[in-house]
């Protein structure tokens, strides 16, 4: 939908008419807040506006005009627990906040629309007849985002032009090319978070999900400082352990390749063509054929299988294991080190807080790999997971 034109946020041009703004928040005891930065990161990037909204009106406060100083202001308003902040998604501001101010952010009176909704609808699914005589009903999550949330309760279609996603702003002089219009739109979906707000608010209380929603609220602040905290990696003892690895590597490789051409393994291409005689150790197709080749009945190459056979006498069935491993750490190790933060030299995992299905803070694998749940993998790498005077940060 196109911004009404009777819409009009208030334009703070000054820092008086800022510090007025924050007094009228303490007066109404509620807000609700959103922020638009120059970009996703919020080590690399700036907050850019500030926009809050009231029971009587909006604000709109550029922080390259009024300076980076009303972010302290920012941090007092979320650590007020007089205040009830409303906001969507407030991971996002959370960190935004804490990296600017360098400290520990202890928010209180946080009510997220994002999670509170996910509460509300938990164990919901929206149904669509299906062409599948097996399943005919196909079943999708309710969508959780600010416009689905402004359509679901408040009968209004948003304008979702800017959204987190404008956040690709790569320059703070970009933030003043924002037209009228577009800051206006930002502005009514901040406007929409009190309403949002009441209603769900109500849900909660009407379903008896205030304990959940309680510890989902508290838990945002945590989640954020582990975020912009970040791990400790050493990046000098990783790539030790790299180097060793790789070396390691190569020598299991030649010596399955020894084995193999001394027992005269050879397989023909897939073309049919031409005979090889190189054994690929990744591909399960050789590893059994050289296997029955040398007199094994294998049906399979289960690490459960070749650590019989390797209990038996079989060195190549404990050289593949041991190949395995080592790919395993490699590819652990590696993953971890390609994350690593230019500013800081630390990876930043991404933490969620609640699953579609089921309560979980789960670790994004698209920021970061898991901690191996083999015990002898997580001895191996824990000596590149200590911070400066020995101290570990990464149980094994």
């Amino acid at each position: 939908m196109t911004v009404p034109p009777e819409f009009r946020p208030e334009f703070i041009e000054s820092q008086p008419e800022w510090r007025s703004a924050l007094q009228e928040i303490e007066q109404f005891g509620i807000c609700g807040l959103n922020l638009l930065a120059t970009g996703p990161d919020p080590l690399s990037h700036e907050v850019g506006l500030v926009l809050l909204a009231l029971p009587d009106t909006e604000y709109v406060a550029n922080c390259f005009e009024l300076g980076h100083d009303i972010l302290r202001d920012l941090a007092w308003l979320l650590e007020n627990k007089k205040i009830r902040k409303v906001l969507y998604d407030a991971k996002f501001c959370i960190s935004f906040v804490r990296a600017s101010e360098s400290r520990k952010l202890y928010a209180e009176n946080i009510f997220d629309l994002l999670l509170a909704s996910q509460i509300c609808w938990s164990g919901y699914y929206e149904l669509s007849p299906s062409s599948s005589p097996k399943n005919p009903w196909k079943k999708r999550a309710p969508d959780h985002s600010l416009a689905a949330l402004a359509e679901r309760h408040l009968g209004i279609r948003l304008n979702d032009v800017l959204g987190k996603s404008l956040l690709e702003l790569c320059s703070d002089e970009r933030i003043d090319d924002l037209s009228s219009e577009s800051i206006k739109s930002a502005a009514m979906q901040t406007a929409v978070l009190l309403p949002i707000h009441s209603i769900l608010e109500q849900l909660i209380d009407k379903n008896c999900l205030q304990k959940i929603a309680d510890l989902e609220f508290k838990a945002i602040s945590s989640l954020a400082e582990m975020e912009i905290s970040g791990i400790y990696l050493d990046p000098r003892g990783a790539s030790t352990i790299l180097g060793q690895r790789e070396n390691e590597l190569c020598d299991l490789v030649w010596t399955m390749q020894d084995e193999a051409q001394r027992k005269g393994f050879v397989r023909v291409s897939h073309d049919g063509k031409r005979l090889c005689y190189y054994l690929n150790p990744d591909k399960q197709e050789d590893v059994m054929a050289f296997l029955r080749r040398r007199g094994f009945a294998v049906t399979s190459t289960k690490a459960e299988v070749l650590r019989g056979l390797a209990a038996a006498g079989c060195g190549f069935a404990e050289a593949v294991l041991r190949y395995r491993h080592v790919c395993q750490t490699l590819s652990f190790l590696k993953n971890w080190m390609e994350r690593v933060h230019a500013k800081d030299g630390r990876v930043h995992p991404q933490y969620f807080q609640i699953s579609h299905i089921y309560r979980q803070d789960q670790l994004s694998k698209a920021q970061c790999p898991a901690d191996p749940k083999d015990r002898r993998r997580r001895a191996c790498h824990k000596e590149a997971f200590y911070a400066s005077g020995q101290k570990e940060v990464c149980q094994g």
